[in-house]
């Protein structure tokens, strides 16, 4: 009989092994409502009252054969926490009591020796595997290896850098109302909430950051989302964080056989999605006693001799996986029975060659990846790792990544890529915009933190200091890159620019992959702000160069491109000065030279109008002499017409006493004839005329 206890935080347990048989008992430790957390002083108290409470529960203690204690919470130096001295004291009384041994080890080890003991995978201490400790204050990954004196040693290779998972579950169900610790009723929340989420996890490497989480269930809470919708969003950012963690970790050491510990882990949406995506085995919810599960695995060191069909192939799952050439190889063949399945998006195909085959399946997550559609009889090289399906009890690759034969994928798709892009007219020139000359607002949207945003800088303000840089932080690598790159472009076309450079410092094909994202692409063609593409080296080329306005090889040159160079232009209007100059000069000698030929002509042209002025003045002289005298001459002509007017003037007859006689008519009166009695006549003197009328005709005497 093996008697294990453990005091750790919020949770005093107690277990007895007897033979294949175990009992176990636990109390959570109370925390008052309101509280996120319990002071050591009041986990102390409490485990000191709770575990003579859990012994009167279990069964009697009287052949006893060893008693192991957690004394710490790692197997690391320096750590320590005082809720474990409760349990050191009781374990030791209880081993002196007994005359038995008293094993010591950490409340970390504990959990995962009791996650192997409950997931019936004792097995796995036999090689290298990963094992997950996600609890109230710990979420880490851990590389377990076997260990002569301590069964199996632990190292933590990742872990979250701020707050742990089973702190923001408490956090949030504090936030949501629920009694601390808030796993249970958190859990049973988000079981109602129809809302599924797509996550992307923080990492910074194999580390994972949840504080962010904290502060978008504060927004969520603010903007009135559904308590059932936030606990649902709290557990599926868990899950991609732990996600996350795996796929790092993985790509560090290897696929390794994985196990999940710790009390989140009895999570069932955290289970459910973690198996489905890994595989891996997962502590039942019930077994949370840690230490008597591994002293359990301490003492039963003879292992089964007698194995069930589920043991054997878990077993030689264990092996295979713990082959470390067998994780990560590479196979080459013929694609044959490829099939796809839409739901899930996994793949299953066979690899075959002349003389075998060999059963394959590309998960949808690392399917993905690929930059190609698998076609039945592609040759292709497949990077994988050997296992054994343990329901069926075959073993099949469980590929990676997939390469086609030949060429590689990456420069397969580019020209796919290229050539369907430009049958579709995004490469035609006719779209092109011109670079300006003289922009006064650049946009740069590359890393913040890269060569190449320093390499702009510093020449744009040494070529042309009177433009103003504005920087768009991005990510041009990895995960989220072409989402981050597409949303950069957006962001500074809306801001009124005149010219946006878009690129990153160089790198491998597999680096600069984001620039030939469709994703990418799309933002460059639709952006109105005229772009121009920097990516990488000179001899690098993306279909983002063929898609922007201008193509630069290097961030260096797009600066050089963007800006005009200071010097160069003083210069050259120094030399525009010179030329304007010298241009002017002469046009001034020339003219000079013509207003001294015409002012020369001038003199010339005085003498002659002088001369003719003079003869025109004498010539006018002469005429006024000539007519002077012609008009003399012809006014005695006129006073001699006018006495000979006045001679022959009747008036002048009229005023030596004659008169006129005229009819009223004024007609003269010539005849005698003419008269007669009654006629009306007029009688014209010098001094004027009377009217008179003929009385009678008579004869002259």
């Amino acid at each position: 009989m093996i008697l294990g206890i453990d005091t750790s935080n919020y949770t005093t347990s107690a277990a007895v092994l007897d033979g294949e048989a175990l009992t176990q008992q636990k109390q959570l430790l109370e925390v008052r409502p309101g509280e996120r957390g319990l002071r050591q002083s009041d986990a102390l108290f409490q485990h000191t009252r709770n575990l003579p409470l859990l012994f009167d529960k279990l069964p009697p203690m009287d052949e006893v054969t060893a008693v192991g204690v957690s004394t710490r919470p790692r197997n690391v130096e320096g750590s320590y926490m005082p809720c474990f001295l409760a349990g050191i004291s009781a374990a030791t009384a209880a081993a002196k009591t007994a005359g038995c041994p008293l094993y010591t080890t950490s409340h970390q080890v504990g959990h995962i020796l009791a996650a192997l003991y409950g997931a019936g995978a004792l097995e796995m201490i036999r090689a290298p595997f990963v094992a997950f400790h996600v609890s109230g204050g710990t979420t880490e990954a851990l590389l377990v290896e076997p260990h002569k004196e301590e069964l199996i040693s632990a190292r933590c290779v990742a872990a979250s850098s701020d707050l742990k998972a089973g702190q923001l579950i408490d956090r949030t169900g504090v936030r949501l109302g629920l009694q601390f610790p808030c796993g249970p009723a958190l859990e049973q929340l988000a079981l109602q909430s129809r809302v599924s989420y797509k996550i992307k996890p923080s990492m910074q490497g194999a580390n994972c950051s949840l504080s962010g989480v904290e502060n978008q269930v504060d927004k969520r809470l603010q903007a009135g989302d559904a308590p059932a919708d936030i606990a649902r969003f709290v557990l599926s950012s868990v899950s991609a964080a732990l996600q996350g963690m795996v796929q790092a970790v993985f790509a560090e050491y290897g696929r390794l056989p994985l196990l999940f510990a710790g009390g989140v882990m009895s999570n069932t949406i955290l289970r459910r999605e973690l198996e489905t995506a890994f595989g891996g085995g997962v502590a039942p919810p019930a077994l949370r006693c840690d230490k008597a599960a591994g002293l359990a695995v301490q003492q039963r060191t003879g292992m089964m001799t007698v194995l069930s069909v589920s043991k054997l192939n878990f077993y030689l799952r264990s092996l295979l996986e713990g082959d470390a050439p067998l994780q990560n190889l590479y196979v080459s063949g013929e694609i044959s029975n490829f099939k796809r399945y839409p739901t899930s998006g996994h793949c299953y195909f066979t690899l075959r060659d002349e003389k075998a085959q060999l059963k394959c399946v590309l998960f949808a997550a690392q399917g993905a990846h690929l930059r190609f559609a698998p076609e039945n009889g592609m040759r292709v090289i497949c990077r994988g790792r050997v296992s054994v399906y343990e329901r069926d009890g075959v073993y099949q690759l469980y590929v990676d990544d997939m390469q086609p034969q030949g060429a590689g994928a990456l420069a397969v798709a580019f020209e796919q890529l290229k050539s369907r892009l430009a049958a579709a007219g995004l490469f035609d020139e006719s779209h092109k915009q011109p670079i300006p000359k003289y922009p006064r607002r650049i946009g740069v949207a590359t890393s913040a933190y890269g060569a190449a945003v320093a390499d702009i800088k510093q020449i744009t303000a040494r070529r042309f200091p009177a433009a103003e840089l504005v920087i768009a932080p991005t990510v041009v690598q990895g995960d989220g890159a072409p989402e981050s790159i597409a949303r950069s472009i957006e962001q500074l076309d809306k801001m009124g620019l005149d010219v946006l450079i878009v690129g990153r410092g160089g790198g491998s094909m597999e680096d600069l992959w984001a620039f030939n994202t469709e994703t990418v692409i799309n933002a460059v063609y639709t952006c109105k702000t005229p772009i121009i593409s920097a990516v990488g080296h000179e001899t690098d080329f993306t279909i983002t160069d063929f898609v922007a306005d201008m193509r630069a090889p290097t961030p260096s040159a797009a600066a050089e491109l963007a800006v005009p160079d200071r010097e160069e232009e003083l210069r050259r209007i120094a030399q525009l000065e010179r030329i304007a100059s010298r241009a002017l000069r002469s046009l001034l000698e020339r003219e000079n030279q013509r207003l001294d030929s015409c002012l020369a002509r001038r003199g010339s042209a005085g003498v002659y109008i002088s001369t003719r002025l003079e003869r025109l003045q004498a010539l006018m002289n002469g005429n006024r002499q000539q007519i002077r005298l012609r008009l003399e001459r012809e006014n005695t002509r006129l006073e001699r017409v006018l006495e000979q007017i006045e001679a022959y003037s009747p008036l002048a007859v009229l005023r030596r006493g004659y008169t006129l006689v005229r009819h009223t008519d004024g007609s003269p009166v010539t005849k005698k004839e003419e008269l007669s009695p009654g006629t009306a006549l007029r009688l014209q003197f010098a001094d004027g005329s009377v009217p008179v009328q003929v009385l009678e005709e008579r004869e002259d005497e």
